[in-house]
């Protein structure tokens, strides 16, 4: 499966991602400060015939843009990834992340710990 560009729309906020592989298994990577998606690139190779990546624009980062009028609330972050879940059809993960995506990989599976398989830090 070649890449597609995603978003998910809340709020008059996007986050975007991008899902790259055809595997039985999904991946949810968050990158560090300053990064976007596109970290990721290299690792698809090795991990999109067992795995379907997404690798996502943590807001003010890549093509993500944050609209609300107060800071991200761990809720507006549950409600985001439970409408990417949901519009992706995906029941179970796992997530990783690092620097700052550490921090969201870690709130992912506060939010939704009975979809979490693993996580990576």
């Amino acid at each position: 499966m070649q890449a597609s560009n995603n978003n998910i729309e809340y709020k008059n906020s996007s986050l975007h991602y991008v899902k790259s592989g055809a595997g039985s298994t999904a991946l949810l990577l968050f990158h560090g400060f300053g990064q976007h998606s596109g970290i990721f690139n290299e690792w698809i190779p090795q991990l999109r015939e067992k795995f379907t990546v997404y690798s996502f624009d943590l807001f003010f980062h890549g093509k993500s843009k944050w609209a609300g009028e107060s800071a991200l609330e761990k809720t507006d972050w549950r409600n985001i990834i439970d409408l990417f879940l949901k519009k992706e059809r995906i029941e179970s993960f796992l997530v990783g992340g690092f620097s700052l995506g550490g921090k969201l990989a870690i709130v992912t599976l506060e939010c939704f710990p009975e979809k979490v398989i693993k996580i990576f830090l």
